[in-house]
């Protein structure tokens, strides 16, 4: 069995924490869902569905809370005291900052 290095390990880990977040970033209702954030510096639940169903119409709640909830999982998005915020992390910092310049 082949030993990697911890440099080549730490590699490996990086990019699959940029290709969860390129996932995570990669369905136009999760866009939206970060653009709104984004915007609103922090948005509630009925911000998001507000923001959404201007966007899209109107939409099943649990498509809106399964997309929510893969931002989440995917440590795009976090939820403090009811309100949904954006992860600032050293990973996805310039990221999100080319992202808020381009969807704001």
């Amino acid at each position: 069995m082949i030993e990697l290095s911890a440099e080549v390990r730490s590699s490996a880990e990086r990019l699959d924490r940029f290709a969860r977040l390129f996932s995570a970033l990669g369905h136009p209702l999760r866009l939206a869902i970060v653009e709104c954030v984004l915007k609103c510096g922090g948005a509630s639940w009925s911000d998001i569905v507000k923001y959404l169903e201007s966007l899209f119409g109107r939409l099943n709640p649990n498509t809106i809370n399964f997309h929510l909830t893969k931002l989440i999982l995917d440590g795009v998005i976090r939820k403090v005291d009811g309100e949904y915020l954006v992860v600032e992390s050293t990973l996805n910092r310039r990221v999100f900052s080319i992202i808020a310049e381009e969807l704001g």
